[in-house]
């Protein structure tokens, strides 16, 4: 019977370690897409049951193209944690955090308004600023991002997630005609 237990609890331990690895990005460790898409799947059934508001936002790095072409990938792995890690100390502990892929970001903030979500996100874009990356000391690290609630600018946070995309190349844009 106890070489059983031992069987069983080898064996449960290892089924909970592939599924973190499954569900865990494993250069950030924030949470990966297929995570925060259940997530987004989950709120979604909330809000639709007891109402509220929920936001989420999508961010992306606003020089990582310039920071791997000058400084190579290890740098630019090393701003991806430092970012991960920045949005994370940030975000409330009821925040999901997730990298969405290659250098974008999104966070979930439930029963979370508009304006909240856009002051955390002015907080975690101020986070990131503030990063310094030892190999590549003088370049600024930031972010673009935008955000969209539910269900003020959309009846799903899916498509909602669309419409915070849509903001974030709209700031990128604007970003970008200001330093010319």
């Amino acid at each position: 019977m106890v070489n059983y237990l031992a069987i069983f609890w080898e064996l449960d331990s290892f089924i909970k370690k592939a599924e973190q690895e499954a569900l865990v990005d494993h250069l950030t460790m924030v949470w990966n897409r297929r995570y925060m898409m259940r997530q987004i799947e989950a709120e979604d059934a909330k809000l639709k049951r007891y109402s509220g508001e929920t936001c989420i936002a999508i961010m992306d790095m606003g020089n990582f193209k310039h920071i791997n072409d000058c400084f190579g990938h290890k740098v630019g792995d090393e701003v991806l944690r430092g970012t991960a890690a920045a949005i994370s100390r940030s975000a409330r502990a009821v925040d999901s955090v997730g990298r969405f892929g290659g250098d974008e970001f999104i966070v979930l903030f439930p029963s979370t308004s508009l304006d909240e979500a856009q002051i955390a996100m002015q907080r975690i874009s101020e986070e990131i600023s503030d990063l310094k990356i030892r190999a590549a000391d003088d370049v600024k690290i930031f972010a673009d991002y935008g955000v969209a609630s539910c269900p003020d600018d959309a009846p799903t946070l899916l498509e909602a997630l669309h419409i915070a995309d849509e903001r974030m190349y709209a700031n990128k844009r604007e970003r970008k005609k200001s330093q010319e």
